[in-house]
């Protein structure tokens, strides 16, 4: 598969997800090499599932970060692969989640 053919399906399976209402796509752009997408998905409750995706042409994610919050803007967990927590096993892996101090492994 093309990374213009992936992040088209990744685009395809959020939009038909029973749940989301609506999708925004804040940004993507494609080359034979390397491709990135931003999304917003706006919840049947409101609630939003921000997706951000670099993949290489390997389909492989460079970068990644799906963070989902409240109406309010409130996180109620974010997972993403920002290298600042070499101490976790799961490095560079990790989660937030709303009311805990720091990050988990993913």
């Amino acid at each position: 598969m093309s990374v213009a053919g992936y992040l088209e399906d990744v685009l395809q399976k959020i939009k038909e997800h029973p749940l989301v209402k609506r999708l925004y796509v804040r940004n993507m752009q494609v080359s034979l090499k390397r491709g990135y997408v931003r999304v917003v998905a706006l919840l049947a409750d409101d609630s939003e599932l921000h997706v951000f995706e670099y993949v290489d042409s390997d389909l492989s994610r460079l970068s990644y970060a799906y963070h989902y919050q409240t109406p309010s803007g409130a996180l109620i967990f974010r997972y993403d692969n920002e290298p600042h927590y070499p101490s976790l096993p799961s490095f560079p892996h990790h989660k937030h989640v709303a009311g805990e101090e720091a990050p988990s492994p993913s």
